[in-house]
């Protein structure tokens, strides 16, 4: 399984679960052969326990890998939101809110499929909202200040 996904992670749920399935039968089909008489049924479930324990830890590093990958292409992406609203090119609620639906398109095509994908994205989305909302909010203060003044 670690000669698949080498320098890959993080890669799609499924190609794990593929590659897992696929391994354990290999695994389980070469140990029928080669093992003499009954021994097999002993050393089945030490086998199995040891095909899930890697199974398991190569999912955490994915998620790991996945959350990573996240932090550095939507922190970035952040800011650039941040600047657009700086730059008033963004100057609404519902502006942020159609940059974040394409942000959110492109997340959901170019990024792997795992279980916690939703989550994470809820997690970086409330962030921006909260965020890109105080300044915007500041801005539109200021505005209303500056009308006031003229």
């Amino acid at each position: 399984m670690n000669e698949n996904l080498v320098n890959k992670l993080p890669v799609d749920y499924i190609y794990i679960k593929e590659l897992h399935r696929t391994v354990k039968n290999n695994c389980i089909q070469y140990f029928k052969n080669n093992i003499i008489g009954d021994e097999f049924d002993k050393y089945k479930v030490n086998l199995l326990d040891k095909i899930k324990s890697l199974y398991n830890e190569i999912i955490d590093d994915n998620y790991y890998a996945f959350k990573e990958q996240c932090e550095d292409v939507l922190s970035n992406l952040q800011e650039e939101i941040e600047k657009s609203i700086d730059n008033h090119k963004i100057d609404s609620i519902e502006q942020l809110m159609t940059e974040i639906k394409n942000i959110e398109s492109k997340y959901a095509t170019n990024f792997p499929n795992i279980p916690q994908k939703k989550e994470i994205w809820l997690q970086y989305v409330s962030k921006w909202i909260e965020s890109a909302s105080q300044i915007l909010n500041s801005y539109n203060i200021k505005k209303l200040k500056d009308i006031e003044v003229n």
